[in-house]
């Protein structure tokens, strides 16, 4: 099975023990288990597909739940680029002004090539290149007013 880029979004708010998320770990020969927390946060690369999935822990049991979904234009840790479609329709080759114009003003921008849009409870931001003209990464996820607040500062 290939994932596509709604199956990586469904996975979103989902807990680790959930069977589309176990399915997706052993497709990509990931642990079970999923990443090791840090201060109840863990990343988990997934090479073969470019993406990256993000948990934090959950309670009341403190289980691990996906709150984010990061896919890589240049792929990760040696592995593919991510192929598949971006939420939003975003495609790798939009510039800032074209994101802009279609999605509107972006919420957040960061010191660095990066802007954030929030759509309801979720969040997107996006990692641009160096001079704007095209998207490195998109990541896209739960959205919490902690983060939103926190964008952009250092």
């Amino acid at each position: 099975m290939r994932m596509t880029g709604e199956d990586w979004i469904a996975l979103i708010g989902k807990l680790i023990e959930a069977p589309e998320v176990q399915a997706a770990l052993k497709e990509f020969e990931i642990s079970a288990n999923g990443p090791r927390m840090k201060s109840g946060y863990g990343d988990q690369p997934v090479p073969k597909a470019g993406v990256t999935i993000f948990f934090k822990t959950a309670p009341p049991r403190r289980t691990k739940q996906v709150t984010d979904i990061q896919f890589s234009r240049e792929g990760l840790e040696g592995g593919s680029p991510y192929t598949g479609t971006l939420p939003h329709d975003v495609r790798w080759d939009e510039t800032c002004a074209q994101l802009n114009q279609r999605l509107g003003p972006a919420t957040h921008t960061a010191m660095v090539e990066n802007q954030r849009w929030e759509f309801g409870d979720r969040y997107m931001t996006v990692d641009f290149t160096q001079d704007w003209s095209a998207i490195k990464k998109v990541q896209y996820g739960l959205s919490s007013p902690e983060m939103a607040a926190s964008f952009g500062k250092i």
